[in-house]
């Protein structure tokens, strides 16, 4: 048999790394397969359908999130807050692109569906009543004032439209449904033509019709919320 390594003397501690075990190693790998497994399944469960690159960017080395990967008190980075706020679509976190982004991209959506409509509505009432009067414009105004007094107040005031979609509905659809510039320039274009009484009418009647539609649109919204 070959030379075998002397003990060390009495009194003097072994100098050097302590030579791994099979035992060890073995412990060491169970460790660290659990941990990933853990790390794997969280981030799953709080991202769900994300690729390997978000995984690999929540967990570093050893599976556990790198510094300043997660936030403290257990909230993700800014651009997966939503997934990790139990899967809601949208927040308010001022440092979230990803909701900001997420949120701009729908209020878009929702503004071509109104330009849509508005078109829809203003042709239609062309057809129906001619041109001698822009009841297009009045129309998709006054319909827009009732539409949004109720959009409002079904939302802040009684909580039944979600903040998101109040956002969508409101900044979204019902901007791009409602024109005020259309409006101005055929006031205008009344005036600069000497018609008088039309500008006039068309003004008080925009005024006073979307204001009215406006309150009809708060109230209406109470009843159907109960108070």
């Amino acid at each position: 048999p070959g030379a075998q390594a002397a003990p060390a003397p009495p009194g003097k501690a072994h100098r050097g790394p302590t030579p791994a075990t099979p035992q060890s190693d073995h412990i060491f790998r169970q460790v660290l397969s659990r941990e990933q497994s853990q790390v794997t399944r969280v981030t799953r469960a709080a991202l769900p359908g994300t690729g390997t690159w978000r995984r690999a960017a929540l967990a570093g080395p050893m599976g556990r999130p790198p510094p300043g990967g997660a936030p403290r008190g257990g909230e993700p980075p800014a651009q997966f807050c939503a997934p990790w706020r139990g899967g809601s679509a949208l927040c308010s976190r001022p440092d979230c692109r990803g909701c900001h982004l997420k949120r701009f991209l729908l209020i878009c959506l929702g503004g071509a569906a109104g330009t849509g409509a508005r078109y829809l509505v203003a042709t239609g009432m062309l057809r129906w009543l001619g041109p001698a009067f822009p009841f297009g414009t009045l129309t998709v105004n006054v319909a827009g004032s009732f539409l949004l007094g109720a959009i409002m107040q079904l939302g802040l005031g009684h909580g039944v439209i979600p903040p998101d979609l109040r956002v969508i509905l409101a900044t979204g659809v019902m901007g791009g449904f409602t024109t005020y510039s259309s409006f101005n320039y055929e006031t205008l274009g009344y005036l600069q033509r000497g018609a008088w009484l039309l500008g006039g009418t068309y003004f008080l009647a925009t005024a006073l019709g979307c204001l009215a539609a406006g309150a009809l649109g708060l109230g209406c919204a109470r009843w159907l919320a109960g108070g």
